[in-house]
C-alpha cells in the first residue's frame, strides 16, 4: 500500500517529524519579525503551529495532494511529497488548519481513502475548526498554519532525543531565516554542527589530529543524472596525509541550511597522494 511505502522513507518518527517542522520554518514571510514555530508533544497527539505565510483553500489542497509541485525559495523539499508522507507515517488522523489574509480553511483526514477535501469558513465544521485555531495557533489574528496529528502510529520520540537532533540539523536554517523554534514551550538553543563535529570530537580533543588539514565549508553543485535537478551542498571535512586512515577524518554536509550528514568518516585520498 501507499502507507507501507511511506514507512521506508523514514528510519524513525524523529526524521518524519522533521518534515512538518521544516515546512513551517520554510514557509514564512520574508524577513518576518517574530517568526515562530511551536511543536507540542502530548500522549497521543503532535501539534506543529507557525505564524508564517498561511494558505488559501487552493494552496492547502495542493499541499496535501500527492503530486510534484513548486517549492518556495530556500526550501530543501524536492518532490512535494514530504508533508503528506510524513503525516501519514506519523498518525492515523490529522487536521490541517490555515489562515491567510483573515480567511480560514482546513482539511481533515481520517485514514479513509486518499481523497482530500478542503473546507472554508461557513462550511460544516467551521465552529470546531475556529476553536482549534484559537487554541493552538501561534496568534489567532495572524497568518499561519496548525497541523494536529492524532492517534499516532508510533510512540512519540523522547523530547531530549528530538531536541538533540534539531539543534544541529536546523542551526543554519533557523539562524538565516530568523525563526525561533519552540519544543513543548522551550525555545530551541541551536549549536553549530561544524564546531560539534570537529572541535567537540573526543578523539581530536578540540584539535585536528597531527598532519591533518581542515577544509571548511566548501561549496559544490551536483546534478542528479535521472532528474537533472541541481543540488548545492556545503562540505566541511578534515583530511590527513596519505596512509593515515580515516579514524581521525570527520565530515559534515549541509544543503540549504539543513544538516544532512555529520561526523561521517570520509574515504578521501590523502593530501600527499
Amino acid at each position: 500500500t501507499i502507507q507501507d511505502n511511506f514507512k521506508s522513507l523514514y528510519p524513525s518518527p524523529i526524521e518524519a517529524m522533521c518534515e512538518p517542522i521544516e515546512n513551517a520554518i520554510d514557509y514564512r514571510i520574508s524577513n518576518q519579525p517574530g517568526a515562530k514555530v511551536f511543536t507540542i508533544f502530548e500522549e497521543n497527539r503532535n501539534i506543529v503551529a507557525d505564524n508564517g505565510l498561511g494558505m488559501t483553500a487552493t494552496e492547502l489542497g495542493d499541499a496535501l495532494t500527492l503530486k510534484q509541485q513548486e517549492q518556495c525559495d530556500g526550501s530543501s523539499g524536492a518532490y512535494g511529497t514530504g508533508l503528506k508522507s510524513s503525516l501519514d507515517y506519523l498518525c492515523e488522523n490529522q487536521i490541517v488548519i490555515s489562515q491567510k489574509e483573515g480567511k480560514l480553511c482546513w482539511s481533515r483526514y481520517d485514514n479513509e481513502g486518499w481523497e482530500i477535501t478542503v473546507y472554508e469558513d461557513g462550511d460544516e465544521g467551521t465552529n470546531s475548526a475556529k476553536l482549534l485555531w484559537e487554541k493552538h495557533s501561534v496568534d489567532p489574528l495572524e497568518n499561519g498554519t496548525v497541523i494536529i496529528m492524532d492517534n499516532l502510529r508510533h510512540e512519540n520520540p523522547k523530547c531530549k532525543n528530538l531536541v538533540e537532533k534539531l539543534k544541529y540539523k536546523y542551526h543554519y536554517k533557523l539562524r538565516d531565516k530568523n525563526v525561533k523554534l519552540f519544543i513543548n514551550g522551550d525555545c530551541l538553543q541551536t549549536q553549530d554542527p561544524y564546531a560539534k563535529t570537529f572541535l567537540g570530537h573526543k578523539k581530536n580533543k578540540g584539535q585536528l589530529a597531527q598532519g591533518f588539514e581542515f577544509l571548511d565549508k566548501m561549496q559544490k553543485d551536483y546534478v542528479c543524472p535521472e532528474t537533472g535537478i541541481t543540488l548545492s551542498l556545503t562540505h566541511s571535512f578534515s583530511i590527513g596525509p596519505s596512509g593515515t586512515g580515516t579514524h581521525h577524518a570527520r565530515g559534515c554536509v549541509v544543503r540549504l541550511g539543513v544538516l544532512i550528514a555529520a561526523r561521517q568518516y570520509y574515504g578521501i585520498a590523502g593530501l600527499n597522494s
